[in-house]
Order: C-alpha cells, then sequence, then structure tokens
C-alpha cells in the first residue's frame, strides 16, 4: 500500500515538474519584469510548500540559503519561493531515493 502511495507521488511530482512554483515573467513588456510564481499545478501542493517555506524562512531553517540570497538584494518573498524550490528538491530525493534526508552539516 505504501509503496503504492510512493509511486503515484514520484509521478505526480514528475508530472508537476515544478509547476505552479516557477517564476512567471511579462512576456509583453520590454522591462522583462517578473509578476510572481504561476498559478498552473497542484494548488493544493504550492499552499502546502509555501507555508513550509514561509515557516523555514521565518525561523531560519535555511538560513545559509536566506544569507545568500540577501547579500544579492532579493526581496522575502523572491528568498521564500527560493526555499521552497529547496524543499520540493529534498522531498522529491527523499520520495525517490526512498532513504531518509540529511542535513549536510548533520553529525
Amino acid at each position: 500500500m505504501i509503496s503504492k502511495n510512493i509511486n503515484q507521488i514520484t509521478k505526480r511530482l514528475e508530472q508537476i515538474n515544478l509547476k505552479g512554483i516557477t517564476s512567471l515573467k511579462d512576456v509583453h513588456s520590454s522591462l522583462n519584469k517578473k509578476l510572481g510564481i504561476t498559478k498552473t499545478g497542484s494548488r493544493h501542493l504550492r499552499t502546502c510548500l509555501y507555508m513550509a517555506a514561509l515557516n523555514g524562512y521565518r525561523h531560519n531553517a535555511f538560513s545559509n540559503l536566506k544569507k545568500r540570497l540577501e547579500e544579492k538584494g532579493k526581496k522575502p518573498k523572491v528568498i521564500v519561493i527560493a526555499i521552497l524550490h529547496k524543499l520540493l528538491r529534498i522531498v522529491f530525493g527523499v520520495i525517490t531515493k526512498g532513504k531518509a534526508y540529511m542535513h549536510e552539516n548533520a553529525h
């Protein structure tokens, strides 16, 4: 039962392929400005990951990533979306490899 669910989740994540959490650019403007994140894909997945990323941002769960992006002058929402992408890659890796996540600084 669990392996069936994991296979369904893996296929779903492959199908999503980051849809719904990619940057949306204004293609009609010569300024090439970003408008936010797209609203395609799974709304539930996007909401769950966004809330987890927001919590990670507020509590410095990804302090290295946050510090690096702040030094580049990125806005807080851009940093939250970068954390969201990081979380998605972690989740995908855990599901596809079948191993628990180990932070690189863990003992």
